[in-house]
């Protein structure tokens, strides 16, 4: 689906979309669609009853960012540093681009040493 067909199909929701300032990507290795469609569409800030995500914001934990970056104690920083933050689970899973698997949407949980789910 086109970013702006999303943007359009999404209208019928209450939740209003927000679209993310290209400049928050250029340190994130993201594929240009994947810049393209949060550039045009954006994020809801909720998707009920289970998902949040993050603002188009400079503070850190409800920003966009590297999952190094809002788990500061992750000690393998060069395993991790492909994931980017943009929402989380009710239980505080991330849900993070995993930018080495051409930007797949991925569930992290950190009580399992960030294991992945699809």
């Amino acid at each position: 689906m086109t970013p702006p067909a999303f943007k359009t199909s999404w209208k019928a929701s209450e939740e209003a979309l927000s679209p993310i300032s290209k400049s928050t990507f250029c340190s994130f290795n993201l594929s240009k669609f994947s810049t393209d469609f949060l550039n045009t569409a954006g994020l809801t800030g909720n998707c009920g009853p289970d998902l949040s995500f993050v603002n188009y914001t400079d503070d850190l934990p409800y920003s966009i960012n590297r999952l190094t970056e809002q788990y500061d104690f992750i000690e393998d920083k060069l395993k991790f540093d492909k994931y980017i933050v943009i929402g989380c689970c009710r239980n505080g899973d991330a849900i993070a681009i995993d930018t080495g698997d051409n930007d797949k949407i991925i569930e992290l949980d950190p009580e399992d040493l960030f294991r992945s789910m699809y």
